[in-house]
């Protein structure tokens, strides 16, 4: 199943569990190395229209009423990732074009390593398992009769998920010790893949780290929840270093804890806008080289939803959830489920002269409301396709940084990240592209950039600082993925 991030193609980052095996890892968090998939070759038009589909809710028309039409119905030799002493630290790797960030994760007892992409645009745990018939033969299944302590809940719970390329994923829900980087959780809810369609052969599933109202099933608790309930990680909070292909690709993502030699400077906190679960920010303005874009005018142009509009959404369409390999998995919860009583409301749309944005590692681009988007894209003369997407210059020399603004500090996008594939023939896909939401989505081409802290505290927050660039990964964490 590929995974997308833009309209068309470009949302892909997988993040997948494996822990650094460092003895000085401060007690009481979790690293995860992150690793790039060179197999994996992007698909621009998929991975946006993933994207569509993940947050197709909030997708409204011209006359600012919601469009129904997307929505989408939810009925290792090399690293050892049980280590006590990785202290909730994951390496992760990187697939060709930064499109995935894959780590690894060990479930059960004895436990069996899959690698998994971490995403805080979805909130499920589901992998491939031997449930399955019709999966990839060249997967790593997940076996349940091989582990001790997997039972199944007293009650057997199905889940279903249909993605924007067309793929799917459905199977039941079980329990069982799952490993973050050497942290156990235990009893944790996990999704058995029993049929799955178009899984990339490296990625063995999605572990999704976005507010619980993403799960598609009802009552179930996030690992993130479980780490936090079990007392295994000091401060409520994870950390994503993102590495780049060009660079080495690589990447870490720690639980409960930071790591200060991946940004320079210090981190600023931003109190989260919990859009439908999404972790959601506030941006003020941007700007390109030097020249300001405010978003006073703007966001007058871009639709917005009333509040009767929001009843009318939160009671027909379902909520949003995955993305998976390659690009960017958007799912939904349990079809005919109503949404959280406290779904998206009015105070949390944008209001002039602000935006609202999503962090979300699922998504490969950063994807703006066109109207927006075509303000940028004209700046960078950059020509508009049919799929959402954009044709920039290869000339790096003709692209300026972009900066966004996000009131108390500023994070740059530099020129190389703004060109995200290159054909090689001369035409470059833009880092950027365009979509009918009311709110702008950061994906990997702005996160890759920052070092992130994600604050599941009360009130939920999230920082940033500036990444030091290029990251410091080696041969993108081969040693932890090599058998």
């Amino acid at each position: 199943m590929k995974l997308s991030t833009s309209i068309a193609a470009i949302l892909a980052a997988t993040v997948c569990t494996q822990a650094l095996p460092t003895n000085n890892q401060p007690k009481g968090q979790i690293v995860i190395p992150l690793h790039t998939n060179d197999r994996f070759r992007p698909d621009p038009s998929i991975s946006l229209r993933n994207a569509q589909s993940r947050y197709a809710k909030f997708v409204v028309n011209e006359g600012g009423r919601p469009s129904m039409n997307n929505k989408i119905t939810v009925d290792s030799n090399g690293y050892d990732p049980t280590l006590v002493s990785n202290n909730g630290k994951v390496p992760l790797k990187v697939i060709q074009n930064d499109v995935q960030y894959v780590g690894k994760v060990s479930i059960g007892t004895p436990p069996q390593v899959l690698e998994l992409n971490f995403d805080t645009g979805s909130a499920d745990l589901w992998f491939i398992s031997t449930l399955c018939k019709d999966c990839d033969e060249y997967n790593t299944q997940f076996n349940h009769e091989e582990s001790q302590t997997f039972r199944w809940g007293e009650e057997r719970k199905e889940w279903a998920i249909q993605y924007g390329d067309g793929s799917t994923a459905s199977g039941l829900v079980g329990y069982d010790t799952v490993n973050l980087g050497g942290l156990s959780i235990h009893d944790q809810g996990i999704e058995l893949a029993t049929h799955e369609t178009k899984m990339d052969s490296v990625v063995h599933g999605i572990l999704g780290l976005g507010f619980p109202q993403l799960c598609t099933v009802k009552g179930l608790k996030t690992p993130l929840q479980n780490l936090i309930a079990q007392n295994l990680i000091e401060k409520p909070i994870f950390s994503f270093s993102l590495g780049q292909y060009l660079h080495g690709g690589g990447g870490e993502l720690i639980f409960g804890g930071i790591n200060k030699d991946r940004y320079v400077g210090e981190l600023t906190s931003f109190p989260v806008e919990n859009l439908e679960g999404y972790w959601g920010v506030t941006l003020v303005s941007a700007t390109i080289g030097d020249e300001l874009i405010s978003f006073d005018e703007i966001t007058s142009k871009i639709p917005k939803l009333t509040s009767a509009d929001l009843k009318d959404v939160t009671s027909k369409i379902p909520k949003i959830l995955n993305r998976r390999d390659g690009g960017d998995l958007l799912n939904t919860a349990l079809s005919g489920s109503e949404l959280p009583t406290n779904s998206l409301s009015a105070d949390v749309l944008p209001t002039v002269p602000t935006l609202r944005a999503v962090l979300d590692t699922g998504t490969t681009l950063v994807i703006f409301p066109q109207v927006l988007a075509d303000i940028i894209a004209k700046k960078y003369d950059a020509t508009p396709t049919k799929d959402g997407t954009y044709i920039i210059t290869c000339d790096l020399s003709k692209i300026p940084p972009l900066t966004l603004n996000f009131g108390t500090a500023s994070y740059v996008i530099p020129s190389e990240s703004l060109i995200y594939y290159n054909d090689g023939q001369g035409q470059c896909t833009a880092g950027f592209a365009n979509a009918q939401f009311p709110f702008v989505i950061l994906g990997d081409v702005f996160l890759k950039n920052v070092y992130t802290v994600f604050d599941y505290g009360t009130p939920p927050t999230v920082s940033l600082a500036q990444a030091v660039l290029p990251p410091q990964y080696n041969d993108n964490n081969k040693e932890h993925f090599d058998n």
